[in-house]
């Protein structure tokens, strides 16, 4: 019976994975090949994200992608510099393109880029923005307080909207949910741009 049970939970989660794979894939292309290294970090995102971005026709470099929630490598939270040492200098050593770090859970992410530079989360902000305004004039572009002044400038200089709010996963998503709704009712092609927080 246990063995069943287990059997079917990797059988759910290798379809949810393949769908969710299928999901991306079929919005999202790569404009060229391009050299990725991803650092897991020992958690979660190690299992799904190598598959993903070699599924978009990336050469991926695997940091710390299996599994091990005694994170032996390093604490895997992205946001701190002393956490991304190792992934410098693997984008460094194979002159990569771009460098992936994710959180435990794999819901935040840290990015580096070629030359071994960070890019913060506001900075990361500010070229989502860029590309979802390209897309959607006029949209709102929502942020957290944490975030640099030059984000709303920046979103305002785009043709989008600024909007401010509090920090913490479960109020973001509740806004991101508010906005949602009152885009569809204004809008509803919007809703379908818009990317719900799980």
């Amino acid at each position: 019976m246990h063995q069943h049970c287990v059997f079917q939970l990797l059988n759910n989660w290798e379809t949810s994975a393949n769908e969710y794979i299928g999901f991306i894939t079929e919005d999202v292309r790569i404009a060229r090949p391009m050299k990725v290294v991803i650092d897991a970090g020992n958690g979660v995102a190690g299992e799904l994200a190598p598959v993903l971005f070699r599924t978009l026709g990336c050469e991926v470099i695997e940091l710390f992608c299996k599994i091990d929630g005694n994170f032996p490598n390093h604490h895997p939270d992205p946001s701190k510099p002393k956490n991304l040492v190792d992934l410098i200098a693997a984008v460094e050593e194979h002159q990569a393109d771009v460098g992936l770090a994710f959180d435990g859970d794999g819901d935040r992410l840290g990015v580096v880029d070629s030359y071994g530079n960070i890019i913060w989360p506001d900075r990361q902000m500010m070229l989502f923005s860029k590309h979802i305004l390209a897309k959607k004039p006029g949209a709102e572009i929502i942020y957290d307080v944490k975030c640099s002044q030059n984000l709303p400038a920046q979103i305002i200089r785009n043709g989008g909207t600024p909007t401010v709010w509090k920090t913490g996963h479960s109020f973001m998503k509740a806004k991101v949910k508010e906005c949602a709704r009152n885009n569809f009712l204004k809008q509803p092609s919007l809703n379908n741009e818009i990317s719900p927080l799980n």
